[in-house]
Protein backbone atom coordinates (compact mmCIF):
# COMPACT_ATOMS: atom_id res chain seq x y z
CA UNK A 1 0.00 0.00 0.00
CA UNK A 2 2.79 2.62 1.21
CA UNK A 3 4.43 1.71 -2.43
CA UNK A 4 2.01 2.45 -4.45
CA UNK A 5 1.56 -0.65 -5.71
CA UNK A 6 -1.96 -1.54 -4.77
CA UNK A 7 -4.99 0.00 -6.62
CA UNK A 8 -8.25 -0.21 -4.93
CA UNK A 9 -12.00 0.30 -6.57
CA UNK A 10 -12.80 3.94 -5.86
CA UNK A 11 -16.63 4.56 -3.86
CA UNK A 12 -16.35 0.93 -2.43
CA UNK A 13 -17.27 1.28 1.22
CA UNK A 14 -15.61 -2.21 1.95
CA UNK A 15 -12.57 -1.07 0.17
CA UNK A 16 -12.22 1.95 2.38
CA UNK A 17 -12.60 -0.29 4.95
CA UNK A 18 -9.31 -2.29 4.15
CA UNK A 19 -7.51 0.49 3.89
CA UNK A 20 -8.84 2.07 7.31
CA UNK A 21 -7.48 -1.31 9.08
CA UNK A 22 -4.23 -1.76 7.25
CA UNK A 23 -3.73 2.22 8.45
CA UNK A 24 -4.78 1.70 11.85
CA UNK A 25 -2.69 -1.53 12.33
CA UNK A 26 -1.36 -2.20 14.83
CA UNK A 27 -3.11 0.33 16.77
CA UNK A 28 -6.71 -0.26 15.62
CA UNK A 29 -9.69 -1.89 17.35
CA UNK A 30 -9.39 -5.14 14.41
CA UNK A 31 -6.84 -6.39 12.27
CA UNK A 32 -8.31 -9.62 10.18
CA UNK A 33 -8.73 -7.20 6.99
CA UNK A 34 -5.24 -6.84 7.71
CA UNK A 35 -4.38 -10.50 7.80
CA UNK A 36 -6.19 -11.05 4.65
CA UNK A 37 -4.57 -8.95 2.87
CA UNK A 38 -1.18 -9.11 3.96
CA UNK A 39 -1.66 -12.96 3.23
CA UNK A 40 -2.75 -12.22 -0.32
CA UNK A 41 -0.11 -10.01 -1.18
CA UNK A 42 2.54 -12.62 0.14
CA UNK A 43 0.81 -15.04 -1.80
CA UNK A 44 0.33 -12.62 -4.92
CA UNK A 45 4.49 -12.13 -4.55
CA UNK A 46 5.17 -15.94 -4.03
CA UNK A 47 3.43 -16.78 -7.32
CA UNK A 48 5.14 -14.45 -9.14
CA UNK A 49 2.19 -12.43 -9.92
CA UNK A 50 3.84 -8.74 -8.37
CA UNK A 51 7.54 -7.71 -8.07
CA UNK A 52 8.44 -5.11 -5.74
CA UNK A 53 11.74 -2.77 -7.11
CA UNK A 54 13.80 -3.50 -4.50
CA UNK A 55 13.43 -7.81 -5.30
CA UNK A 56 16.58 -9.07 -5.89
CA UNK A 57 16.74 -10.86 -8.82
CA UNK A 58 17.94 -14.22 -7.83
CA UNK A 59 15.32 -13.89 -4.76
CA UNK A 60 12.66 -16.39 -5.38
CA UNK A 61 9.33 -13.91 -5.54
CA UNK A 62 11.57 -13.16 -8.66
CA UNK A 63 11.72 -15.98 -10.50
CA UNK A 64 9.05 -16.70 -13.61
CA UNK A 65 6.22 -19.13 -12.52
CA UNK A 66 6.69 -22.62 -13.92
CA UNK A 67 2.92 -23.03 -14.03
CA UNK A 68 -0.24 -21.48 -14.26
CA UNK A 69 -2.28 -21.35 -10.46
CA UNK A 70 -6.04 -21.17 -12.35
Amino acid sequence: FRSGMVWYPAGRRWAQEVIDQVAEFPNGEHDDMVDCTSMTMARFRTGGFIRLGNDYQDNEYSRPRKAAYY
